[in-house]
């Protein structure tokens, strides 16, 4: 019979890799447990448990922060926002009612000491601008998951 790979499961951890015939491997250790049919294959180090191999190495997307400094809250619109945005009492196209509004919203930022993107008030400011032409919607879903510009 042809050989195959095994983990040596001690403690519900991997401890070591080898490769034998089934029946060698099931008579010398009774601890090992078939690998080179899985993707990915485990190595030493994984976990396992109740039948499921775990990499010690997360796999999962990091999130991205929530709270910035204002600085880096700026940092997640592009020049171009920045620059409609810091300019807005100047835009003609924007209603007094919109320029009012947005005025509020710049305040509330100079005010604050971080900016939260979870945070109700942020997310209508943030949609504010996107509802008065500064940004797009898409920029807009974008900068509210605190991200860049890529």
């Amino acid at each position: 019979m042809a050989q195959q790979t095994f983990a040596i499961v001690t403690g519900g951890r991997v401890a070591n890799i080898i490769s034998a015939e089934p029946d060698v491997a099931a008579q010398s250790f009774p601890q090992a447990v078939r690998i080179d049919n899985l993707n990915p294959i485990p190595g030493v180090g994984w976990t396992y448990s109740a039948g499921v191999f775990a990499s010690p190495y997360s796999t999962a997307p990091q999130p991205f922060p929530t709270v910035f400094s204002k600085f880096g809250f700026r940092s997640l619109f592009t020049l171009s926002e920045l620059m409609g945005i810091d300019n807005y009492a100047s835009n003609q196209t924007l209603t007094d009612d919109q320029r009012a509004t947005l005025n509020t919203i710049t305040k509330n930022f100079d005010v604050s000491e971080s900016i939260d993107v979870t945070d109700p008030a942020t997310q209508f400011g943030v949609n504010y601008l996107a509802s008065a032409g500064l940004i797009s919607d898409t920029r807009a879903a974008i900068v509210l998951r605190g991200q860049g510009p890529s």
